[in-house]
């Protein structure tokens, strides 16, 4: 259903699709752009404030379990501990399987990246490397007319990508190990010519103005003091990463899965490279009016954090096993904020995905950002195999940003008429992060909890819509807009596009819209 705007809000929007306007905000508005609404504050949010100032209020609502399928997550967060779903029937801590899941003191959740001696995974292997490896066990010995010609082009096609990314990483090794070498030398040739006095921008300013060294050579140091790196060993943590870059994402040697036999409980660490599942919690289900933070969708979401998702791309029999523990342990919707462009095990994903539809929860993905069209480039989780669309409980999310002019779609979001169902804000997005701290960031990641927290809202008060019936609210109740944008990827001198032509619905998830026709159809 295409949604109206009222006369101020369309004479807004015609402006913005005619002169290319785009409304500049202010730091504080721009923390909670995404909770604006269109009609009302000629902002492209989602509406929810004023879902909760028209509908909610003081009413009440029922709990609804979404599952995170993501990085490990800060439990104990300010703004989030106390939206974590607890497993009532697990005693803490006691070694048992007490409600029999098969899944030992889950308490809050499961970590499918680890093992029962407490080991996890701070790296995954690309899954390009477990298309080689398994190409190379395989078809290996045999003769190229044996061998199917689809496989043979993805191994090919993910060949060609690993050689570029070993020379991509081992370059940015190279370049950081030139780069601490020239601050090595140079600070101590400048500590000489400093002759005692304190290392800082102001002292390296008042040798250049002596003319006792270059300029460039200073100006060279003090973007270092920028920076932060006051000593040589201050690089020694990026080079760190792209050694575990080399040997852990793109290394056709490395094992991962030695460390994960069973999982366990630990479900927060902090300390890991890679945390992203806290802010997409956050938008999800920080708590709401208690003057911390942000305000999530509701305070009627409890989380269910489950972990399979570290720093490269995620196993199918991970994926496979996440959605199912999260179908049996009660959760309603779960949202999946990551992405990979090969599977080599597809069926597992998608007989779960049957498992979760057949059981009636919905899924929820962000399209990824890579500024891709992903009806060309296949973007993994789908539904679509085979060209068909295997299951009604799946919604795939863009990005938007805040402007209503031609940069309306986020310059990195995938896009795709048939692949991405409808779009969301993903730029800009202020949410929580570790150690009681927030930020802003971008990605679809962010997209994806928007939609989910749309349904999950949806629930708590209509509990009686079925998944099928929340995508097709969430998705008939979008805003369309009729607005010439750039497509992302496209460079300056390509023609602009239709908005329409970016995603199946054409449209931006509107919360307010969805909300009021549940209501209608619930009465």
């Amino acid at each position: 259903m295409k949604q109206l705007l009222s006369k101020a809000g369309l004479l807004f929007f015609m402006f913005c699709s005619i002169y290319g306007a785009a409304q500049e905000l202010n730091d504080e508005t721009l923390k909670t752009w995404w909770q604006k609404d269109l009609e009302k504050d000629s902002i492209p949010g989602v509406g929810l404030e004023r879902v909760y100032e028209e509908f909610i209020q003081n009413r009440k609502g029922k709990e609804v379990i979404v599952a995170v399928l993501d990085t490990k997550l800060d439990i104990d967060h300010e703004d989030l501990k106390e939206q974590i779903w607890v497993n009532e029937d697990e005693i803490p801590n006691n070694g048992i399987d007490d409600d029999q899941n098969d899944y030992v003191d889950d308490v809050n959740g499961w970590n499918f990246l680890g093992n029962p001696n407490g080991e996890e995974l701070d790296f995954q292997s690309l899954e390009i490397v477990r298309v080689i490896n398994s190409y190379r066990t395989k078809y290996s010995k045999k003769k190229d007319s044996n061998i199917p010609v689809d496989i043979k082009k993805e191994y090919l096609q993910a060949e060609k990508e690993l050689y570029n990314l070993q020379a991509e990483y081992q370059g940015n090794l190279n370049y950081l190990d030139s780069i601490a070498n020239a601050y090595k030398v140079n600070k101590k040739e400048l500590l000489i010519i400093l002759e005692g006095s304190s290392y800082s921008v102001k002292s390296l300013d008042s040798i250049v103005n002596k003319g006792l060294v270059e300029k460039e050579r200073v100006d060279w140091m003090k973007q270092m003091i920028a920076w932060g790196i006051e000593e040589d060993m201050e690089f020694e943590e990026p080079k760190k990463f792209w050694n575990n870059a080399l040997e852990k994402l793109v290394g056709l040697d490395y094992d991962e899965r030695k460390h994960v036999a069973g999982g366990n409980s630990k479900i927060k660490n902090n300390d890991l490279i890679f945390q992203h599942s806290t802010p997409v919690s956050g938008l999800l289900a920080a708590t709401r009016n208690n003057a911390v933070g942000i305000d999530g969708y509701s305070n009627y979401i409890k989380i269910m954090p489950v972990v399979m998702v570290a720093y490269g791309d995620e196993h199918d029999e991970d994926v496979a096993k996440a959605i199912k523990y999260a179908v049996d342990n009660g959760a309603q919707i779960i949202n999946m904020s990551w992405g990979k462009y090969y599977s080599t095990k597809k069926e597992l994903v998608k007989e779960a995905f049957k498992y979760a539809e057949n059981n009636n929860v919905l899924l929820v993905s962000g399209s990824g950002n890579d500024s891709k069209n992903t009806d060309v480039e296949r973007n993994y989780p789908t539904d679509f195999y085979d060209e068909k669309e295997v299951t009604d409980n799946f919604i795939n999310v863009g990005g938007i940003t805040h402007k209503m002019d031609s940069t309306l779609v986020s310059s990195f979001s995938n896009y795709g008429v048939a692949q991405v169902d409808i779009m969301a804000p993903a730029s800009a997005i202020y949410s929580s992060d570790p150690d009681n701290t927030y930020s802003s960031s971008d990605g679809t990641s962010f997209a994806s909890p928007m939609v989910a927290g749309t349904a999950a809202l949806l629930k708590s008060y209509f509990p009686k819509l079925t998944a099928v019936q929340l995508k097709e609210i969430i998705l008939t109740s979008g805003t369309k807009l009729d607005i010439m944008v750039k497509r992302p990827g496209d460079d300056k001198n390509e023609p602009l596009v239709p908005f329409s032509t970016l995603s199946k619905t054409g449209s931006i998830l509107n919360t307010y819209a969805a909300f009021k026709k549940a209501a209608e159809l619930s009465e």
